[in-house]
């Protein structure tokens, strides 16, 4: 059985077989703790520039991704 069909707030509302955009951008912001968490022990994986354009990256597209699934999901809702 798919984690999808047996959790069904994983599912897209659009098309519930599916991973849901919120929590596709959930996943995005969790990369950008990984890179939090190794910055923050001391080991620098990237030079400063690109690990700012990476985080930067990751958190725009995350918060695009999460704002745009909640309001289809909650456009799905209402519409039902």
């Amino acid at each position: 059985m798919s984690i999808i069909r047996k959790h069904k707030f994983l599912g897209s509302s659009s098309n519930p077989e599916k991973l849901a955009m919120t929590i596709q951008g959930a996943l995005l912001a969790l990369i950008l703790l990984v890179i939090y968490f190794i910055a923050g022990v001391g080991v620098d994986i990237t030079p400063d520039s690109l690990k700012e354009l990476i985080n930067t990256g990751f958190a725009s597209v995350s918060a695009v991704l999460l704002f745009a699934g909640l309001v289809r999901k909650a456009y799905h809702k209402i519409k039902k």
